[in-house]
């Protein structure tokens, strides 16, 4: 591993320790390694610079060396960074003195804030597994969920040379229980002075105003990596689209990277590409069928309310399937299962869809229920009535039961 030191790239290795008997403030020459350490030829390698530190009694020396092999090796005094005399060369007496590779926080402090460009981490790992690591480390054996790790703070001054974190990076524990560990990630920033999280990741999800990924009332924005998203304001619009330069698309619908329509705007006119109203349906009592209905299956609304304790819908209704001609009571055709069970079904009310449809049809045609459970037939007049279902979009001059492309009126 290499850092870069006051323009100096230093090779830090582990383990490396010797002793020197050598006198006064010139290079060092090294005795060789003691037991269960290596040498600094051996571990940084001749040639390489290192950060250093000697010592002996109450007298010490750090700073960064130059490493010669030989005979006997050496360590050049390239920098004093730090020492007992003043931090100038330490002028040593006869004795053996210990002699090692470190790096010790008052290096690195003294690195990073006495208007030094930065501290760099250099890996040499070819296969390139893994890079420079840098590691915090909070050693507890009382860790609980909430518990503050480790943090990183980004300060510099404000206008009257306070000292000031303007942004910080913390880990929280969200769950320590083995081996289901939950982590916290907080990003925080000052805002009108103060010191706050703005945005977190937890849960599988990016949160920003909220520290909970929850549906309820708490303000904020919510990304999980499934691709949902969540925005709960209060007193505001919840999102804003806004198209710069010319007409064109503002969202775009698609289902597996399709297109299945669009919202647009063109001048002042919001259009709705593709469009499909429709509402949720539950089954009435004694109406339920054996399986789910063909697409374009005409429903009825019938008295029962709709069914939903959690979020009540009392604007909707149980639907049945259709069975006797011009039934006032048509509500719109079935279109699909909703993947929430408890929510029921989608029935397609308004827009363009499929309806089942008998008997011949032309383009223009109004449809109603027939006495065919399910299906629609033509409505003999052209007056828009209670019964009438929708108008057909494209005749295709057949006779048999078939889905027919329509336009629905009667959501």
């Amino acid at each position: 591993m290499t850092v870069t030191v006051n323009g100096h790239v230093c090779v830090l290795a582990d383990g490396v320790k010797e002793t020197t008997q050598t006198t006064g403030t010139g290079t060092y020459e090294l005795d060789g390694a003691l037991a269960g350490s290596v040498s600094f030829v051996t571990g940084v390698g001749g040639g390489n610079k290192t950060l250093y530190r000697a010592q002996s009694g109450t007298s010490w020396e750090i700073g960064v060396g130059t490493v010669a092999a030989g005979s006997p090796p050496t360590l050049a005094r390239t920098e004093i960074l730090k020492s007992s005399n003043s931090d100038n060369a330490v002028n040593w007496t006869a004795g053996a003195k210990d002699i090692f590779v470190t790096a010790p926080a008052a290096l690195l402090d003294q690195y990073v804030t006495n208007g030094q460009d930065g501290l760099e981490l250099v890996s040499t790992d070819a296969g390139a597994t893994q890079g420079p690591l840098f590691s915090l480390y909070r050693n507890s054996d009382t860790a609980i969920a909430n518990d503050v790790g480790p943090a990183l703070t980004l300060d510099a001054n404000n206008d009257a040379g306070e000292r000031v974190t303007y942004a910080r990076l913390r880990q929280i524990i969200a769950d320590a229980s083995e081996d289901s560990e939950d982590g916290v990630l907080s990003f925080d920033a000052v805002t009108g002075g103060t010191l706050a999280e703005i945005m977190r990741l937890r849960d599988s999800a990016l949160l920003i105003g909220k520290t909970l990924g929850t549906l309820g009332a708490t303000v904020g924005h919510e990304l999980t990596v499934t691709g949902a998203a969540r925005h709960t304001v209060d007193g505001s619009s919840v999102m804003i689209v806004n198209r710069l330069t010319d007409d064109g698309g503002l969202i775009l619908l698609q289902q597996a990277g399709a297109t299945e329509g669009t919202i647009s705007v063109s001048g002042n006119t919001i259009a709705y590409g593709t469009f499909t109203g429709e509402h949720w349906g539950q089954w009435a009592s004694g109406a339920v069928p054996t399986e789910d209905p063909p697409l374009g299956t005409v429903l009825i609304t019938t008295d029962e309310e709709y069914e939903r304790p959690e979020s009540p819908k009392p604007q909707l209704c149980k639907v049945a399937i259709s069975s006797k001609a011009a039934d006032k009571r048509v509500y719109g055709v079935w279109g699909a299962p909703q993947k929430d069970e408890d929510t029921g079904f989608h029935v397609y009310a308004l827009g363009t869809t499929l309806v089942r449809v008998i008997g011949p049809v032309e383009g223009g045609d109004l449809l109603q229920t027939s006495d065919i459970p399910g299906v629609a037939e033509r409505q003999p007049d052209d007056l828009v009535r209670a019964c009438t279902l929708g108008k057909v979009s494209r005749g295709d001059g057949r006779t048999d039961e078939r889905l027919v492309a329509a336009v629905l009126y009667s959501g």
